[in-house]
């Protein structure tokens, strides 16, 4: 974690300093166990990868995974999404996006809790660059429709197909889908795009 961890503070990163060069960026938010973080390491060599975990373990399995695979386009972020958009991340400098399986909270008294509504897609939008792209993915079908609500809401923002859509390509199959295919739960994706 020395060597691939950021503590948060306010002040954008800056990626020269950070990761010894200047190049695209992808924001993994909330990679639970790391999984697709550490693919989207694989399939982004060329791109500066941030990953951003509340969760202890979730952090470490990370950092155990990325050097099992001699990965170092990755740095970790142990902290909350929301705080490090809002103080690290500079407007207009992220290439791509993703939001995977965030906790649902399905209790209807819960659901305040939900990362995706309509000011986290605004504050995604800004960070995005124009054409940037954010992709979200959950087996939630409330949450589903809560989520593609806000990114079509945004006047920023142009989801692909205006609706759901297959499995983006860049997307990793991540343990918890792959459970929850084999429980029967439906997932749901979309991409979005800024558009100015």
């Amino acid at each position: 974690m020395p060597s691939i961890g950021l503590q948060p503070k306010p002040g954008a990163i800056d990626q020269q300093l950070v990761f010894g060069r200047v190049a695209p960026m992808v924001i993994d938010i909330g990679f639970g166990i790391g999984d697709s973080t550490a693919a989207l390491a694989l399939s982004y060599p060329d791109h500066n990868v941030i990953g951003i975990e509340v969760h202890r373990p979730g952090v470490a399995n990370l950092a155990i995974l990325l050097a099992a695979q001699g990965s170092t386009n990755v740095r970790i972020i142990e902290a909350d999404a929301l705080d490090v958009l809002t103080w690290m991340i500079a407007p207009s400098t992220v290439d791509v996006m993703t939001t995977y399986f965030p906790d649902p909270w399905p209790k209807p008294s819960q659901q305040w809790r939900r990362l995706i509504n309509d000011s986290f897609a605004e504050l995604v939008a800004s960070r995005l660059l124009i054409g940037g792209r954010w992709l979200v993915a959950t087996d939630s079908s409330d949450y589903a429709k809560q989520a593609l609500a806000a990114a079509t809401g945004s006047p920023a923002l142009k989801v692909v197909g205006d609706a759901f859509s297959e499995r983006d390509q860049d997307r990793p199959l991540t343990k918890y889908e792959r459970r929850g295919i084999g429980e029967g739960r439906e997932i749901f994706d979309f991409t979005a795009s800024r558009v100015h």
